[in-house]
């Protein structure tokens, strides 16, 4: 039985292991305890060493403010000196905010676009099959399609 451990994945790392008592160790292994059952729980090296790091990235984490007072009073500043009311700066945001916009806009096209042509793949795949199986063959099917084609360029 294997203990998941979501980061551990995620880097490739095999963290941790529950291993039948009768089963060999892994080298890495450095300490053991015994659980019910004959069962025990087996950390690798690696697992500590990240256990290590992730616990100095969470201490450096909590020591940086939620807000950067030094930002928001400069901000506070820019706005009571009346900074923002000049028309280049207006005109700077003006442009970023377009910029996100059309970047967004092309995200959102591009996968639109790679949906579509899924689709096309996934439809011209299904008339293959279709065409091989014979199914374009059956006289009633011929006459819908004929009609159709019809309809789309205009023809009747």
């Amino acid at each position: 039985m294997e203990i998941r451990n979501d980061i551990g994945r995620s880097l490739g790392l095999d963290l941790t292991k529950v291993e039948n008592k009768t089963a060999r160790t892994t080298p890495q292994t450095t300490e053991s305890t015994e659980l019910q059952r004959g069962e025990q729980v087996s950390i690798s090296e690696s697992a500590r060493e990240l256990s290590r790091l992730h616990s100095a990235l969470m201490a450096a984490a909590s020591e940086i403010p939620d807000v950067r007072e030094d930002l928001v009073e400069q901000a506070k500043a820019r706005v009571a000196s009346g900074y923002y009311n000049q028309e280049s700066v207006v005109d700077k945001i003006s442009e970023r905010i377009t910029e996100e916009a059309v970047q967004a806009q092309d995200s959102n096209a591009q996968a639109s676009e790679e949906a579509r042509a899924d689709y096309r793949n996934d439809l011209m795949a299904e008339v293959s099959e279709r065409v091989k199986n014979g199914y374009y063959s059956d006289d009633e099917v011929m006459a819908f399609v004929a009609d159709r084609l019809l309809d789309i360029h205009n023809i009747r």
